[in-house]
């Protein structure tokens, strides 16, 4: 019987804990993300130069979200025509809850950037009960992109 009793409490423990842990899921605020990108300084088949993405961010009742820093930010590549991803490399806050992201590529020489559509993500991270997600597509072709000067 005493088993019985402390399997009973084990399995009572177990559902109270998942209940609290469904119900702080619960509590977290989905943000309204939006993202558009666009090539800016990126050099075709150099390895200089910088893409912008202009991101903004709204709470759920469209209030700005403002006060963000860089670590709030991660950028995720899912398609790149180039060997290599993007990151943010630098985020300021142009108006309240509009974010400018410089996206650069990674400093090793077979990373350049290339024509082509970049696709991917920026998520809105480490902010408590707060998180958003938003894709882009930054298209790179011969009307965007600057020209790599011969040297």
């Amino acid at each position: 019987m005493k088993n019985t009793l402390n399997r009973f409490a084990m399995v009572a423990v177990a559902c109270l804990a998942l209940a609290m842990g469904t119900a702080q899921a619960a509590q977290q605020q989905k943000l309204t993300v939006s993202a558009v990108a666009a090539a800016n300084t990126a050099h075709i088949n150099g390895t200089t130069g910088e893409a912008a993405v202009l991101v903004s961010v709204s709470d759920p009742e469209g209030k700005p979200v403002t006060t963000l820093q860089s670590g709030n930010f991660a950028v995720v590549t899912t398609v790149v025509p180039s060997v290599c991803g993007l990151g943010a490399s630098k985020v300021f806050e142009m108006a309240p809850g509009f974010y400018q992201l410089s996206l650069s590529l990674p400093n090793y020489a077979l990373c350049m950037w290339a024509y082509g559509d970049y696709v991917g993500t920026v998520q809105i991270i480490q902010v408590p009960n707060q998180a958003g997600i938003a894709p882009f597509k930054l298209t790179i072709n011969g009307d965007t992109a600057l020209q790599q000067v011969p040297q």
